[in-house]
């Protein structure tokens, strides 16, 4: 019996042996902030191992010499206050699980970073969960009593993340990196 040296392709391959392809949805593709920067270092070292396309907004999006593709997905409103962020993430949560749903067959999977989108095969989970909403105001903001007392109308990113999280982490449920 012979050996053969077995060469391992260059990029993981996905369905008829083609180079993987992975939908990658975040609102921000900047320097700026902690997870915008962590989710830009990460295209960028995918896109040198799959076929990766960025769906994320066009809006103060910082260039990049990797190979990458990128899918304009734009908010109804630019995100500044409480109230119009939480509509920013929200619209821009709804437009990009459109975008990849009708584009869904050409991805082998579609990876979310934190609640970008209402669908996924893979979830990057950074935010507190909505399940851990109230234990995070004990630990962390224990002084914030009345907040915690609040409707999430007044806690508009709280309400955003519980729907989305609501939507997202239905029946099938995707698989899920929590980097913390």
């Amino acid at each position: 019996m012979s050996l053969k040296a077995v060469t391992a392709p260059s990029r993981p391959q996905g369905r008829r042996g083609r180079s993987l392809r992975v939908a990658y949805v975040y609102r921000t593709f900047s320097e700026v902030g902690s997870i915008p920067s962590l989710y830009r270092r990460l295209a960028e070292r995918l896109s040198h191992d799959v076929d990766l396309t960025l769906f994320c907004s066009k809006r103060g999006r910082e260039t990049s010499d990797a190979p990458l593709t990128f899918y304009d997905v734009e908010p109804l409103v630019a995100g500044s206050g409480r109230f119009r962020y939480a509509i920013e993430c929200a619209t821009f949560a709804a437009r990009a699980g459109l975008a990849t749903s009708r584009t869904r067959g050409s991805f082998d999977l579609v990876h979310s970073e934190g609640f970008a989108t209402p669908r996924a095969d893979l979830v990057t989970v950074h935010a507190v969960r909505a399940a851990e909403i109230e234990r995070y105001f004990e630990r962390i903001e224990s002084r914030a009593a009345v907040r915690r007392r609040l409707p999430n109308i007044v806690r508009p990113q709280a309400a955003v993340v519980l729907a989305i999280e609501r939507r997202l982490f239905a029946a099938p449920a995707p698989l899920c990196i929590a980097p913390s």
